[in-house]
């Protein structure tokens, strides 16, 4: 399966992306972990599960640094993140992961598309807990 951009899953692996079969998310998340990619930060994991007994799954997660990048999607078109039920889950899940002592980083499509998310991570990767 490959990105919009033509980033495949063996070239996120190559890159020291960690992809798990069934967790390539959606385009917004691929042209994000390629941004990772090129700026050249330490590989992050995807899709993990870091509130105990809830299947909150996080898009992009630094352990070491404590950091989690989360991709909101469908900002402008009305998507799961902005709409009731979705947008109070994922309230739920960012509070529980603050609590965990998480730092977590929103970011949207034009985020990424201009280099802010990337620059966020740069900044947020560079502060040790």
């Amino acid at each position: 399966m490959s990105f919009r951009r033509g980033i495949s899953r063996a070239a996120l692996e190559r890159g020291g992306v960690e992809v798990k079969p069934g967790d390539l998310g959606s385009d917004l998340e691929g042209e994000f972990a390629q941004a990772i990619q090129h700026a050249k930060l330490p590989p992050p994991e995807r899709e993990v599960q870091l509130v105990p007994g809830r299947n909150f799954a996080s898009d992009f997660v630094w352990r070491a640094a404590r950091v989690i990048f989360e991709v909101e999607g469908g900002t402008y078109s009305g998507g799961r993140h902005t709409r009731g039920k979705g947008f109070e889950q994922d309230a739920e899940k960012y509070n529980e992961l603050t609590l965990l002592g998480w730092r977590v980083f929103r970011v949207t499509g034009k985020h990424i598309s201009s280099g802010q998310a990337v620059a966020w991570a740069e900044r947020a990767l560079a502060v040790q807990p």
